[in-house]
């Protein structure tokens, strides 16, 4: 196959989006019989769920202030909590090979026989935090032990998020894997209640071994004939 468009590295924002989107499913077809949990579950994902790169959660309502959510909302503080934002770390480590069975893999992806792929597939772990944030310390808990129950159901293959990378303009799936699903560990970074607000959180880490695509869009090469004339053994042929 013949090389015809430079390579392409599929983007880390489309695994960003796509736990987001995993996120989202959780909370589906869940309800509970604490009206500001309602309210939380029947709420538009893109108001209870968010995309953050900010540690503090009061710095982060703070942040949600400025770009006007609250009085988008209509609502105080108070009746738009709970809610949930999650970012990634900025690090990036190989995954281990004993654990995937090799990290490295070229694959011929043929869309048809006029456009080939090459691709090679890379494992790595990159870490995701997940803050559930309420004014009662039972909200961040339930939030968090919904989501727990949600990537545990491996018969459902919640562990796994499904992803969608473009490379040169062609979409491939893969999937990403959030390892050890059944363990869970909730740090309380809650706020002092000495502070300015009074805000419980817990924090929730994940490593997700993910699938990076780098690609080439190619070009079937025809085929090389060859010609073959056997001889009888002793004979001299006339070339």
């Amino acid at each position: 196959m013949a090389i015809t468009s430079p390579p392409t590295l599929t983007n880390l924002s489309r695994v960003d989006k796509a736990f987001g989107c995993h996120l989202v499913k959780a909370y589906e077809n869940i309800g509970s019989d604490d009206s500001n949990l309602q309210s939380f579950f029947i709420r538009p994902s893109h108001h209870k769920i968010f995309r953050g790169e900010l540690d503090s959660p009061l710095v982060f309502m703070k942040q949600l202030g400025k770009q006007g959510y609250f009085q988008q909302q209509n609502q105080t503080a108070a009746v738009t909590l709970p809610l949930i934002y999650y970012f990634r770390d900025i690090s990036l480590a190989s995954a281990d090979p004993e654990h995937y069975g090799g990290i490295y893999q070229d694959i011929l992806w043929l869309k048809d026989l006029e456009t080939p792929y090459q691709l090679q597939v890379m494992y790595f772990d990159i870490t995701y935090r997940l803050v559930f944030v309420g004014h009662e310390r039972n909200h961040p808990e339930q939030l968090a032990l919904a989501w727990y129950f949600f990537i545990n159901q491996k018969q459902h293959n919640h562990h796994k998020i499904p992803l969608i990378y473009l490379i040169a303009d062609e979409k491939f799936t893969a999937e990403a894997y959030i390892r050890e699903p059944e363990t869970l560990l909730a740090t309380d970074i809650s706020l002092d209640p000495h502070q300015e607000a009074r805000l419980f959180a817990l924090e929730v880490q994940h490593t997700l071994l993910t699938p990076i695509l780098v690609g080439n869009e190619g070009q079937l090469i025809e085929p090389i004939q060859f010609n073959l004339r056997v001889f009888p053994f002793g004979s001299q042929p006339n070339i």
